[in-house]
C-alpha cells in the first residue's frame, strides 16, 4: 500500500468506525425495506419495536457505514435507500451468514484499492489484518497494535496529517470475529490467540482474485500468474496460507463461469473473465 501524492497537509480521518458494529449494520440491513426511502430515526424505532435498543446516533453511524461500504445510497440530504449491492448482502445475511461475513470483511478490507485510495478507514482495516496475520498465532496488545498503526499511518502518509482512532483495533477486531471459519482463538469471549483459517468461502475466493487485479491495476481477461509471491498478498485479506488460498481459487473457478484456471510451463495462472459484482454473489 502506497501513499498519495503530495497534498497540502490537512488532518484526515483513518479510524474505522466502532460504533457502527457488525450487529447494528446487519440488523439494520434486515429491516430496510427494497422501495422504501429510511433514516436514523426510522430505524431506530423499527428496532426498538422488534425489542432491539439503539441510540439515534448509533442509528446514524450505521447508516453511513453502510453508505461506504456500499449497502446504502444517499435518496436526499437525510434519507437512505437500499442499493442492489445492499440487497444481495440483506439475502446472504439471512440465508448463508459465513458468505455474508467475508463478503463485509473483503469490503471493509478492499475499498482502499477498489475505490481509488480515497477510503482512509480501509487503510487502516487492511494494514491491522496484516499485523494481525503477520503475528499469528500471538494478538499483541491493542494499545500496540494502535502505535504500530499510527507509525504506518505517519510514515506512509506524511502530507496528510493521519488521525487514527484509539477504538480503532477493537472495531476490526469485532468485524473478525464474525468470521466463519474463525481466524480469533476465543477464551471465555476474550481473544487468546489467532489461527490459519483452514478455509473460507468460494465467494471470497473470486472477490480476492478481483482485489488482486485491482491492486496490480491489471484489466481483465489478463492472465495473472499464481506465483507464491501473488499469493501472499492475499494471506491478510483471506486469512489462510498461500496453499489454503490457492485451492480455494481452484475450487472456485470450477463454480464460477466468470473465472478459469489455466497450467503451463511457468505454473498456474488465473484469469477472470469480467468484473466482479456482488449482486451476482447471492
Amino acid at each position: 500500500m502506497t501513499g498519495m501524492k503530495s497534498m497540502s497537509r490537512s488532518s484526515i480521518p483513518f479510524h474505522v468506525q466502532h460504533i457502527a458494529t457488525p450487529a447494528r449494520i446487519e440488523r439494520t440491513l434486515s429491516i430496510a425495506s427494497d422501495d422504501q426511502m429510511f433514516d436514523a430515526e426510522s430505524v431506530r424505532l423499527h428496532l426498538a419495536q422488534d425489542g432491539y435498543s439503539i441510540t439515534l446516533d448509533a442509528a446514524r453511524r450505521s447508516l453511513d457505514m453502510g453508505k461506504k461500504l456500499g449497502l446504502f445510497e444517499k435518496a436526499t440530504r437525510f434519507t437512505y435507500a437500499l442499493t442492489a449491492r445492499g440487497q444481495a448482502c440483506r439475502s446472504l445475511a439471512l440465508y448463508r451468514r459465513e458468505v455474508y461475513c467475508d463478503i463485509m470483511h473483503f469490503l471493509l478490507f478492499a475499498t482502499w484499492e477498489l475505490g481509488g485510495q480515497q477510503d482512509y478507514w480501509s487503510w487502516s482495516y487492511a494494514r491491522i489484518c496484516e499485523i494481525f496475520w503477520r503475528d499469528r498465532p500471538q494478538i499483541e496488545r491493542r494499545r500496540a497494535i494502535f502505535g504500530q498503526l499510527s507509525a504506518e499511518a505517519a510514515k506512509t502518509f506524511p502530507d496528510l496529517d493521519p488521525v487514527v482512532g484509539t477504538e480503532t483495533v477493537g472495531a476490526v477486531s469485532n468485524w473478525l470475529r464474525e468470521l466463519s471459519p474463525p481466524f480469533f482463538v476465543l477464551e471465555d469471549g476474550k481473544l487468546v490467540a489467532s489461527q490459519e483459517r483452514e478455509w473460507f468461502s468460494v465467494e471470497l475466493a473470486l472477490l480476492a482474485v478481483s482485489y488482486l487485479y485491482a491492486a496490480r491495476g491489471v484489466a481483465v481477461q489478463t492472465p495473472l500468474l499464481l506465483d507464491r509471491p501473488t499469493v501472499e498478498q492475499l494471506c491478510p485479506l483471506c486469512l489462510a496460507p498461500v496453499d489454503g488460498i490457492v485451492a480455494m481459487i481452484e475450487t472456485a473457478s470450477r463454480t464460477f463461469p466468470i473465472m478459469d484456471i489455466h497450467t503451463g510451463e511457468w505454473g498456474s495462472s488465473v484469469i477472470l473473465r469480467q468484473a466482479v459484482d456482488i449482486p451476482m454473489l447471492s
